[in-house]
């Protein structure tokens, strides 16, 4: 857009600087949060945000109106979970993006990617290596006799 400023080009990777974007989590009233609608800037209240790593991302913050919503910035995809101060809460999500209702006061919200695919996969993969170690100590066994 006209209003970006480009503040540094990394091999051949330019980094813009665009100052009417979005925050990367912010609140903002429920019913300005349509699909197919553009947020106005000064509706979203600008939330602490934290990436402890590719499955995890930490809000904190709190809400500028009551009954605001959280937005962070991040796709929304089947596995993530959300607790709230470390208690189990439900996902909200907001036009693909992650989200929940804010409770009144500050608070940490925390956002967790855990896939059950990733866990059926750790449990066969487990099963696989354990029925092959039995295998090979059968076959290592038998071999001595």
């Amino acid at each position: 857009p006209p209003s970006a400023q480009k503040i540094n080009t990394i091999d051949n990777y330019h980094i813009w600087y665009i100052p009417d974007a979005l925050p990367a989590a912010f609140s903002a009233p429920q019913e300005q949060l349509q699909p197919n609608s553009k947020l106005p800037l000064e509706s979203a209240n600008p939330l602490s945000i934290r990436y402890d790593g590719p499955n995890r991302v930490v809000v904190h913050g709190a809400p500028t109106r009551p009954a605001d919503q959280l937005v962070a910035l991040v796709s929304d995809y089947p596995g993530w979970e959300l607790t709230i101060d470390g208690q189990p809460a439900t996902l909200q999500p907001i036009n693909d993006y992650l989200g929940a209702s804010m409770l009144a006061g500050e608070h940490t919200y925390t956002f967790e990617f855990r896939p059950k695919s990733y866990y059926v996969g750790l449990a066969v993969s487990g099963i696989t290596l354990l029925t092959l170690l039995v295998l090979v100590i059968r076959e290592r066994v038998a071999h001595k006799r």
